[in-house]
């Protein structure tokens, strides 16, 4: 799908979002992406010059959203050097997210990460999702896997680039590059992912349920929930965000269990 920037996001539809548009039943309106994941289908619908609200309980979606659903025209710019984000150094910053330590990433890149939440929260609204957005990105490439959840031991091996080499014939570099430099590859195909589809776009940051019972009126709502099978713990995947940025919420229905579905 052109535009849509790389999100890395596990079930992202961004493949068969074309398709599904072509075979929805109606061709203009408000939707409602009510499990918005990684945002690939509100993107979709957005180009389809659908007004979109989408909603997903994660904060980390809901800054993807913020991003590039409901932003129309901000450009992040963004000129800092790795010794400028030393300046947003705190030991209060750094221990409240200390935990990350040995359990995702290196001590030192931990208090980077610090830094960055710091300066993100001195941004203004769309230029700070925009930033929390990469942020996001970054902080899963740097994982092997692509998951917030996989063991730090795990983490360790296939950070290293021999062994990696030596496994699957690819060094994997990327896993061990700054949060700041992934945020530079990836600044300016987030920039140019916004565009204005001159229709008002929504983000919300709710559960499924507390979001219907806040709409009034909508043309479709577009139901992609985890689903009771294998690969659906989206808490475990990319909760970690969530829980260093204290937006943690809690859900009505677990519907990765198959008896609540």
């Amino acid at each position: 799908m052109k535009q849509y920037p790389k999100v890395n996001y596990i079930g992202n539809k961004e493949k068969i979002a074309e398709w599904i548009i072509e075979n929805i039943p109606i061709k203009k309106g408000k939707i409602l992406d009510l499990f918005s994941g990684g945002c690939s289908l509100s993107y979709a619908f957005k180009k389809a010059n659908f007004s979109v609200i989408s909603n997903d309980i994660l904060y980390s979606n809901f800054c993807i959203s913020k991003a590039i659903i409901e932003n129309s025209n901000n450009i992040l710019k963004i000129n800092i050097t790795p010794s400028d984000l030393q300046n947003f150094y705190t030991k209060k910053s750094y221990a409240n997210i200390s935990w990350l330590t040995n359990v995702l990433y290196f001590d030192y890149e931990v208090k980077e990460l610090s830094c960055i939440i710091n300066y993100a929260n001195t941004l203004n609204n769309y230029d700070k999702f925009m930033l929390l957005a990469l942020l996001r990105r970054a902080m899963i490439r740097k994982i092997p896997y692509s998951r917030m959840c996989i063991k730090w031991e795990e983490i360790v091996k296939f950070r290293d680039e021999e062994l990696s080499y030596q496994k699957y014939g690819r060094r994997r570099a990327y896993h061990n590059i700054s949060f700041l430099e992934h945020i530079y590859q990836n600044l300016n195909q987030y920039n140019n992912s916004i565009f204005d589809n001159g229709l008002k776009n929504l983000s919300f940051h709710l559960d499924c349920l507390d979001m219907i019972e806040k709409i009034n009126e909508v043309d479709l709502i577009y139901i992609d929930p985890p689903y009771p099978s294998t690969m659906n713990n989206y808490f475990n995947f990319y909760g970690a965000f969530d829980k260093i940025f204290n937006k943690e919420i809690s859900f009505h229905t677990d519907f990765t269990n198959k008896n609540e579905f």
